[in-house]
């Protein structure tokens, strides 16, 4: 009978531990889900969109967090591929945009990520290559990620 409740006892202290280490993967998969929202976003011209991932970490306030809870999502329909830059103000296409190196902090709730956007103007077919370097933040209440960054400048 003792074997019997130390077996038991040794069986939920091990899922307790699993659970304990679930939850920076769990993190870990949050920003996989939410970088791949937010490349979609800046790869179709959605900035207006993409600037609602931001939050600095540094000026989150409780008004500020109410209004970034709610779920956001992407927009069907209208293609926005075609963006002004803000320098020169013509029109750009995003060919591309592509992840290249992400960093998670060793708590898994900061990230750092560099990526390589492709674009061209309108009137000029060449493709230009943008790195771009990116923080981001978790936010353990609203169990989401925020980006920590200013957006692409082209």
């Amino acid at each position: 009978m003792v074997r019997c409740g130390v077996l038991v006892l040794v069986l939920v202290l091990s899922l307790v531990a699993c659970a304990g280490k679930l939850e920076p993967q769990e993190r870990a998969s949050r920003l996989s889900d939410r970088l791949g929202e937010f490349r979609a976003l800046i790869r179709w011209g959605h900035f207006d969109v993409a600037a609602g991932f931001q939050l600095s970490q540094t000026a989150a306030d409780p008004a500020v967090l109410a209004d970034h809870a709610a779920v956001t999502t992407l927009p069907q329909g209208e293609d926005g591929s075609e963006v002004m830059d803000p320098a020169t103000q013509e029109p750009i296409r995003i060919a591309f945009f592509n992840t290249v190196n992400q960093t998670l902090n060793e708590n898994k709730d900061g990230a750092h990520v560099v990526s390589i956007i492709g674009y061209y103007r309108v009137d000029d077919p060449t493709v230009r290559q943008l790195r771009y370097r990116h923080s981001w933040w978790y936010h353990y209440e609203l169990k989401k990620w925020f980006l920590d960054s200013a957006l692409p400048e082209f």
